[in-house]
């Protein structure tokens, strides 16, 4: 399975900065910067300007954003089904184990 990389993570690594630094660049809150980071929350039109004018090309970075949300979005899906699975599972060998 291809791991995919959010492309912020991909901007501070190139540019060597932490994700306070990238929020004072694209003037947000290190607290947005990780909402974007979690693809929780999709960069404002504000936000995609600032990044252009940093230097990134904003077309490519919406493309591997959303590809990673999306991405993101089926992984934690095959989570929660797993999970639901193992509660399942550990209701039945409960419920089991009271009828003896």
């Amino acid at each position: 399975m291809i791991e995919l990389e959010n492309p912020l993570v991909e901007i501070c690594r190139v540019r060597d900065i932490n994700k306070a630094q990238l929020a004072l660049l694209l003037g947000v809150t290190p607290s947005a910067i990780s909402q974007y980071m979690l693809a929780q929350l999709r960069p404002s039109k504000r936000v995609r300007v600032r990044l252009a004018e940093i230097g990134v090309d904003v077309e490519t970075f919406l493309t591997a954003f959303d590809a990673f949300r999306e991405a993101r979005r089926k992984a934690v899906a095959r989570h929660a089904r797993a999970r639901s699975r193992q509660l399942f599972k550990a209701e039945a060998v409960s419920a089991k184990g009271e009828g003896e």
